[in-house]
């Protein structure tokens, strides 16, 4: 019985808090108007992102006191869950809204492409300067309005890893290497081939650091080894791979990488360290 009295109160005090959050953004709330908000914004990849981001916000709450609360308080959460989805989509919409009207009171149409710009240009500076909820706003408003915009993930992405958030940098990562391997397969250009090939591999090495972090070894080799298959002779790879071979204890490995970026880069000056930690293997 008091079990059931605590959790209708923490659930009561939750319902409180967003209440309170709702009637401080009321007045941006009621000024949206529905019909500029972009379809996208219900692109699965942004709706994923942005779900799974506040679920996980959220789910501790939930799963400390459903467990000894009351069904009750379990509908009650699941409640606030998606309430707060809605909120911060409405949120969203008005932030939006506000720049556009700013640019017709100067009597200037915005574009989509103007928009996407100040939102990418705003995030990079929010994220330079460390304001990491402010960047990723903007990030994930840029990827509502452009889901396919690779620029954007990779800042985002960029985020997630300056907040040590290695999950959601992994799941923003694997989309961006999805994404990528289509355009380096499938470029008409050379040059432009070339340098999707080249994020791609940048995007892999990206990976490798983050499944490393997470303890996920085996999803860090792969991902070294697709990218030295795709740079063969890049230096800074070479010298990635060669730290993770190390790292896994895979002394043959190693110094097959050695061996090439010695004839990468023969004055490399981490060469000598990796032949005394290869031998201490």
């Amino acid at each position: 019985m008091i079990g059931t009295i605590i959790s209708l109160f923490i659930a009561l005090v939750c319902v409180a808090g967003i209440i309170m959050i709702i009637a401080r953004r009321w007045h941006a709330l009621t000024s949206i108007d529905l019909e500029h908000i972009p379809a996208e914004r219900d692109a699965r990849t942004k709706k994923k992102i942005l779900t799974d981001r506040l679920k996980r916000n959220f789910y501790q709450l939930k799963t400390k006191v459903v467990e000894k609360g009351s069904p009750l308080f379990s509908r009650l959460a699941d409640g606030i869950v998606d309430a707060s989805h809605r909120l911060q989509g409405a949120i969203e919409a008005a932030a939006h809204r506000k720049h556009i009207q700013k640019d017709e009171a100067a009597g200037v149409a915005p574009t989509e492409s103007t928009i996407l710009s100040r939102l990418v240009r705003d995030a990079d500076a929010y994220l330079e300067r460390g304001e990491y909820a402010d960047a990723e706003k903007r990030y994930i408003d840029a990827i509502a309005l452009d889901p396919k915009n690779l620029e954007t993930y990779a800042g985002l992405a960029i985020l997630y890893k300056a907040q040590k958030e290695w999950a959601s940098a992994q799941e923003v990562l694997e989309y961006l290497r999805d994404h990528l391997r289509d355009y380096a397969d499938v470029g008409e250009d050379a040059s432009a081939q070339s340098a999707y090939t080249m994020r791609l591999a940048e995007s892999l090495m990206q990976l490798c650091e983050v499944y490393a972090l997470q303890e996920k070894m085996e999803e860090a080799q792969a991902s070294t080894e697709e990218a030295l298959s795709l740079q063969p002779s890049n230096p800074k790879f070479l010298d990635a791979g060669l730290e993770l071979y190390i790292i896994l204890g895979k002394q043959k490995e190693a110094r097959q990488l050695l061996k090439r970026l010695k004839a990468a880069n023969p004055e490399n000056q981490k060469i000598e360290g990796f032949e005394d930690r290869i031998k201490a293997l």
